[in-house]
């Protein structure tokens, strides 16, 4: 399949530091051609192997007024597996986290590898529109995709999902797949292959496969559920103290901040699970408000702490001056960053 542009480059990553951008295209990697040589779906293994060493790439860039230039760079790899991040929901991107990159395919199959199950019946040009993966015929039990059959998946500028429907093929990997494609401009034709297990690719992570331990907390009496309450919301205070302090440090990016669009969002999520938990979704707001209220800024809680706690120790209150202009200052501040997670919501997070 054809490789599409690059959507992220990570911050300090090798690929950054090499001078790659979001919108390049890789066209090239160690004189082999992606796409014709090189099987973009390897690259996350293809960097990974390589870890330590200089690798040669080529980039085609659009450059305003000049279109696009190919431009030469260089790129050393970390030590960092390939697949360790699954493309598990519609619409992702492969990463290459050795490098720091992640980017979509395109639906344009470029070469038929020779004796593969696709081989003479789809050809270099076709335009895939659709996946669908299905049971083989006279198959009784259902597999883990319980009793969704076909699984369609599909493919168009809005939807790139090769990397879904890949994925979604190793998951459920006793099915066949249906493909729907153009070819030389025609009408929609349907090919079925039967998929091959491979004998040289494997996922890094195969071998055991974990699930998260969980316990059910219930209390006997109303003296261990206020016990309880009590332990969850001093957790939940801690973890938020933890949350800005990240924040501060750099250790977490300002764009997973979410605004009031955002938790309506998830309040209408958790709602669908129950009223114990939209409680406990309610519940971890009030902390957070509370929390934050109590910060050292002027205008909120925090800060009439602040200039109270001043006038115990002077035994004398601050000037008008300070006051008003600590006032603005925290109502500035306030105000920037409801401004901020509303963009955030609106153009980061897209709800």
């Amino acid at each position: 399949m054809d490789i599409g542009q690059i959507e992220a480059v990570q911050v300090g990553s090798p690929a950054e530091k090499a001078g790659l951008k979001p919108g390049d295209k890789i066209v090239r990697i160690d004189d082999l051609d992606v796409g014709k040589d090189i099987n973009p779906l390897t690259l996350p293994d293809y960097f990974a192997e390589r870890h330590g060493q200089e690798i040669a790439v080529v980039v085609n860039r659009e450059e305003k007024g000049s279109g696009a230039k190919s431009h030469d760079l260089v790129i050393t790899p970390l030590d960092i597996p390939g697949w360790i991040e699954r493309p598990s929901s519609a619409n992702t991107p492969l990463s290459v986290q050795s490098i720091g990159i992640a980017f979509h395919m395109i639906p344009t199959v470029l070469k038929v590898q020779e004796g593969s199950p696709a081989d003479g019946k789809v050809k270099a040009g076709d335009q895939i529109q659709q996946v669908e993966l299905v049971l083989p015929k006279g198959t009784e039990k259902p597999d883990i995709m319980d009793k969704l059959d076909p699984v369609v998946i599909e493919l168009n500028e809005s939807n790139r999902n090769w990397m879904y429907a890949f994925w979604q093929l190793q998951v459920a990997n006793s099915r066949d797949i249906r493909l729907k494609i153009v070819r030389d401009g025609s009408a929609l034709e349907t090919v079925t292959l039967v998929p091959t297990r491979s004998e040289d690719w494997f996922l890094p992570t195969r071998g055991i496969m974990m699930t998260l331990l969980s316990v059910s907390q219930k209390a006997d009496s109303f003296g261990e559920a206020l016990e309880m309450g009590v332990t969850h919301t001093k957790n939940s205070a801690f973890d938020i103290y933890l949350t800005l302090r990240n924040l501060i440090t750099q250790n977490l990016s300002v764009k997973e901040l979410h605004g009031p669009i955002g938790i309506a969002k998830v309040a209408y999520q958790v709602s669908q699970q129950g009223i114990a938990e939209l409680s406990m979704f309610l519940g971890f707001l009030s902390i957070n408000l509370a929390v934050l209220n109590f910060l050292p800024i002027p205008v909120l809680d925090g800060g009439h702490m602040i200039f109270l706690i001043y006038e115990g120790i002077t035994r004398k209150k601050p000037s008008e001056r300070v006051l008003i202009a600590a006032t603005y200052i925290g109502m500035a501040f306030v105000l920037s960053l409801m401004v901020l997670v509303i963009f955030l919501d609106v153009f980061v997070h897209g709800f």
